[in-house]
């Protein structure tokens, strides 16, 4: 599991976000704790994990527990969706014919 933190910033909600990190993160066939509030939300887009508000340690916690009471199949899933969405929408070959 891997764990993705942005501090607000309004420029988030107007445009969005495409971080690598993010990227390499979902890449890894694991499931991701996406703290962050923007225009946009790969980790949902994709169910390749769980949402929160970032800043907000409770409901860190929270994903935390989630998580970690999940079947194994369930995770895996989670983390070969996050793959399939990055090979779908932002590979290199994708992103040439853009």
């Amino acid at each position: 599991m891997f764990y993705f933190n942005l501090k607000y910033i309004k420029v988030l909600e107007l445009y969005g976000i495409s971080a690598n990190k993010l990227f390499d993160y979902l890449m890894c066939n694991r499931p991701v704790i996406f703290a962050c509030r923007s225009f946009n939300n790969p980790v949902q887009e994709a169910n390749a994990g769980i949402s929160i508000e970032p800043g907000d340690p409770s409901q860190l916690a929270d994903a935390l527990v989630q998580l970690s009471k999940m079947d194994e199949k369930d995770l895996l899933s989670m983390g070969h969706n996050g793959h399939n969405w990055v090979i779908k929408n932002h590979s290199l070959k994708i992103l040439h014919r853009s």
